[in-house]
């Protein structure tokens, strides 16, 4: 699970052993602009990056499984 997320941080690198976005993990982070997931990821779950305003990239393997709702009020966002 990812735990306090410093508010300011714009960029996000997940660790190989992260299998599973829980949901509101990153929700309102609002300076977030850039994920990248590592291997082993396997699920996004619902609003985990739901209110990143600034979010314009997240970066996954294609069998990872997203929730329909996973980036739920994000204006910004360019590549998935």
């Amino acid at each position: 699970m990812i735990l306090n997320m410093p508010e300011k941080r714009n960029m996000m690198r997940l660790p190989d052993g992260v299998g599973i976005i829980p949901p509101y993990a990153f929700k309102d982070c609002k300076a977030l602009k850039k994920v990248v997931c590592g291997s082993g990821m396997r699920k996004i779950k619902s609003w985990a990056f739901g209110g990143c305003d600034s979010l314009e990239e997240v970066i996954y393997g294609p069998e990872v499984e997203v929730s329909k709702d996973a980036f739920e009020s994000n204006e910004a966002i360019l590549r998935i």
